[in-house]
């Protein structure tokens, strides 16, 4: 239902079902959907909104980034991306940098996390992704898609490591970049996005080319990434955020919205590039 749309024939009423199904033989995904509930002896109507809340109550619901997507050609599924994406609750200037196995393997994590620092995010957390989590994040991140394009042909490997990233003064998207990134909130994200993989694609052949970084397109996506994650985290990540902002606001300088992040922010070093990361001064930004 989430790729047909209207075309699954959901919206119809009993009437309209009866009559573009007489004397034709067209396939009827209400009528199979009706058949499989009550085989597998489910209690759930057979609508878009009700079986949209069964599917998240059993966390089959397709990821904010897919749902948007489909929801440039279907209405329902656009509703329910607005009813998800919600902005009341949002934390201005997140995003989630998301690093692929190769990036983490090859060590760039410690020269990777310097340069956002320099490009001016500021470092919330970095969190490996293992066991479920990882699993989590492999099946819905990128609608589940961790293969390779006619860009980048070599494999990089899935979801390894997220790094939550905050920027108290985005910047606005430039008008060529509009198109190639339609639903990005933050200019800073892409420059810094071609600029991470052009360092890690800096001694490869063209025709080996590696994409190892994904990033969220919007505050909205970066918190569902976390929420999806690593749900325990988001009110320190809120008042982290928040000391942050008021940081900026009050004084400017990035440097000392890092400290206040880093105040904030308990240590929890048990992640493989822990070492590197302290020697940084970053330790503290392990989760």
């Amino acid at each position: 239902m989430f790729h047909k749309g209207r075309r699954s024939d959901l919206h119809k009423s009993s009437e309209e079902r009866r009559e573009s199904e007489t004397g034709t033989s067209t396939h009827s995904h209400f009528h199979t959907l009706c058949r499989l509930r009550d085989e597998l002896g489910i209690d759930v109507s057979v609508n878009f909104s009700s079986l949209a809340e069964f599917l998240r109550e059993q966390s089959w619901e397709p990821g904010l980034d897919l749902m948007r997507k489909l929801g440039e050609s279907n209405g329902w599924v656009k509703q329910l991306y607005e009813k998800r994406a919600s902005k009341s609750n949002l934390i201005s200037g997140l995003s989630v940098f998301v690093l692929r196995n190769w990036a983490v393997r090859k060590g760039w994590v410690p020269t990777l996390i310097v340069r956002l620092q320099q490009l001016g995010f500021v470092v919330l957390m970095v969190h490996e992704l293992t066991g479920d989590r990882h699993d989590v994040a492999r099946r819905h991140l990128r609608g589940g898609n961790w293969g390779t394009s006619r860009e980048f042909p070599v494999n990089s490997g899935g979801p390894a490591m997220l790094i939550v990233l905050l920027d108290p003064a985005p910047k606005p998207i430039r008008k060529r970049d509009r198109r190639q990134y339609p639903h990005m909130s933050n200019g800073r994200v892409i420059d810094a996005k071609r600029e991470l993989r052009q360092m890690m694609n800096q001694k490869r052949r063209r025709d080996a080319l590696i994409n190892s970084l994904h990033t969220s397109d919007d505050e909205a996506e970066a918190l569902y990434y976390i929420e999806l994650i690593v749900p325990e985290t988001v009110p320190a990540l809120r008042k982290a955020a928040n000391a942050v902002l008021r940081a900026h606001r009050s004084r400017g300088p990035a440097a000392v919205a890092r400290r206040v992040a880093r105040r904030v922010l308990p240590a929890r070093a048990r992640v493989p590039v822990r070492r590197g990361l302290r020697r940084l001064g970053l330790g503290a930004l392990v989760r």
